[in-house]
């Protein structure tokens, strides 16, 4: 629901999806985001609002590891990859919202 599909992709009728590698911290928040090389070659727009939205999101819950010594859980840091869709239909965008 926050994604702003950018102006100059829909009148020039572009769409993509932009892969983004991120890294969760123990806190839950994301700390980098970066542009996986198969997605470079987009529009810069589109790859701008991938990052601008990743950089809006709630903290995440964090991955757990069980240490062996003391078999408690105990939050890590840990990478993951986020694919963020631009798609059009018929010329325009219409937001897609989850269902709740």
């Amino acid at each position: 629901k926050n994604l702003i599909y950018p102006e100059e992709c829909i009148s020039n009728n572009i769409e993509g999806t932009i892969m983004l590698e991120v890294v969760i911290e123990k806190d839950g928040r994301i700390s980098s985001a970066k542009v996986l090389g198969s997605s470079k070659n987009k529009h810069r727009a589109l790859i701008r609002e991938a990052l601008r939205l990743v950089s809006i999101m709630p903290r995440w819950t964090p991955a757990q590891y069980r240490d062996n010594d003391s078999g408690r859980l105990r939050n890590v840091r840990f990478q993951t990859y986020v694919s963020v869709f631009f798609r059009l239909r018929d010329g325009k965008y219409s937001p897609f919202v989850m269902p709740s």
